[in-house]
């Protein structure tokens, strides 16, 4: 179910860059020529324990990996969050990281939202 989840995670992540202008591949700490993702690992790890969370309900309640469960794992973008005072989507925050990532990488700023 962890794998699932993120795996589900991973794709926001990289919908997220992508929407940012940044590349997937290029990371800051993951570096690893034969992962095209090493960025989305980057940046996915302090959402992780959204899908934590998660894995830890639905094995609570004894349910087994099926239909169901990864349909509620693929709902995890849309978790609430905190993040900066206010509760937002963790599609949302994830977006915020990104876009603020990508005005560092510009010159802005070196602190990203969050």
């Amino acid at each position: 179910m962890l794998d699932f989840g993120y795996a589900v995670l991973r794709a926001v992540v990289g919908r997220c860059l992508h929407g940012a202008g940044l590349h997937r591949s290029l990371g800051l700490h993951h570096d690893n020529a034969e992962n095209d993702g090493n960025l989305a690992d980057d940046l996915l790890e302090p959402f992780r324990p959204a899908v934590d969370r998660l894995v830890l309900r639905i094995v609570a309640e004894a349910a087994p990996m099926d239909q169901q469960a990864r349909r509620r794992l693929a709902e995890v973008a849309d978790w609430p969050v905190a993040m900066g005072g206010e509760w937002v989507r963790l599609r949302t925050a994830v977006a915020r990281v990104a876009l603020s990532l990508r005005t560092v990488v510009e010159g802005g700023p070196a602190r990203l939202e969050g």
